[in-house]
């Protein structure tokens, strides 16, 4: 799935498939809030004792991973931790597509609902906190439309 531009919508209001747009929602944010990065804002920081932008992008990696991991997709190999994430995203997106009972999925033994209040919503947080880094870094996001899920034109 290309995460550039979710502004199609379908009909379909399953539990999958709204499960399926939070996972298009977080990588639609995701791949804005790190489009065009540069070194710098890597390494920036909103204080001393906070992550820096790396840092946040190597937790969110890991975050879908676990995501991932427990809906049982086939993980990204790619070492480049932005196209990896994307990666795992699409393929947790996709997966998505085949669940036909949610209650057969756990995360570390729990329901899934907690990967939706866990991993994934602290996914979410940290992508908020980039696109505050990067403002404050002098290099903000491109402005893209997030209630429609649309890229800039």
């Amino acid at each position: 799935m290309d995460f550039r531009d979710i502004s199609e919508v379908g009909t379909d209001y399953s539990a999958t498939s709204v499960l399926q747009r939070f996972v298009a929602a977080l990588g639609f944010r995701y791949y804005w809030a790190t489009h065009e990065i540069d070194d710098d804002d890597l390494h920036a920081r909103a204080a001393g004792d906070c992550m820096s932008i790396q840092e946040l992008i190597d937790h969110i990696d890991g975050l879908v991973h676990m995501s991932a991991e427990s809906l049982k997709c086939d993980l990204s190999e790619n070492t480049e931790p932005r196209r990896k994430t994307l990666e795992n995203l699409s393929t947790l997106y996709e997966q998505c597509e085949t669940i036909s009972d949610l209650a057969d999925f756990a995360i570390r033994g729990n329901p899934l609902f907690y990967m939706m209040n866990g991993p994934l919503s602290d996914a979410l947080t940290h992508v908020g906190q980039i696109n505050m880094i990067r403002r404050l870094d002098g290099n903000p996001v491109a402005k893209v439309n997030y209630f429609k899920g649309q890229a800039p034109e």
